[in-house]
């Protein structure tokens, strides 16, 4: 009697474990954002990666164990540093592109996660502030920010806000002082109050494609 009921209640545990493990292999591990790596649209700072970068990953569903997640970028394994159910730390490998590459995170009995990242030679460039924050058409106004330099590559195309609230695309526009920190510019007769815009590529591989970054809103006065 009793050897039947040991048996009995193998067969329940056996299915029990079976089942919570099926369960568990249908989940699926969630990236929800990286940072660095996945460039702004809209935003200050381009959000770009280097080489050698310490990557946080927000998501779900990761293993506690810094070794049960497996994270590659662009096919090369990366260090996870530390982990969380929810955020992992990971450093950018040697060997990857200038380029958007794939990042995938995988743990055993979960479905992977893929996500796009940007890796970049040099850091990103951000916009910090624009000073004056009013004027008139015709205005001096100097924007202050980091790796400045790397924005005005573009032919130097600036972007304006006109008097609809759209952006409004000056190219080859002339520039005052161009440097890392700062960038001086006049502000034109058909401009409108908001954000000047600076375009940046978003690597090295991509051509005639940029991203545009946003100053703090500029008001236009009479």
């Amino acid at each position: 009697m009793n050897r039947i009921f040991y048996l009995c209640l193998l067969c329940c545990l056996s299915l029990l474990s079976w089942s919570c493990e099926k369960d568990r292999e249908q989940q699926q591990i969630i990236i929800e954002s990286i940072n660095p790596g996945e460039t702004l649209l809209g935003s200050s700072k381009l959000n770009s990666c280097m080489i050698g970068d310490t990557l946080t990953i927000y998501g779900h569903h990761f293993s506690f164990i810094p070794s049960g997640n497996q994270v590659t970028i662009h096919g090369i394994p990366a260090i996870v540093v530390t982990a969380s159910g929810n955020e992992l730390k990971v450093v950018v490998p040697e060997g990857i592109p200038f380029a958007y590459v794939d990042l995938l995170v995988a743990r055993r009995n979960y479905l992977a996660a893929l996500r796009t990242i940007s890796i970049n030679e040099y850091p990103s460039p951000e916009i910090t502030g624009v000073r004056p924050t009013s004027g008139s058409a015709g205005t001096v106004v100097t924007i202050y920010g980091k790796q400045l330099d790397k924005a005005i590559q573009a032919n130097q195309i600036i972007a304006f806000t006109d008097v609809m609230g759209e952006m409004l695309p000056k190219i080859a526009y002339p520039l005052l002082v161009a440097s890392a920190d700062s960038i001086q510019l006049t502000i034109p007769s058909d401009a409108g109050s908001g954000p000047v815009y600076l375009p940046v590529k978003p690597n090295q591989s991509v051509e005639n494609n940029f991203i545009f970054l946003r100053s703090p809103v500029f008001t236009v006065v009479p």
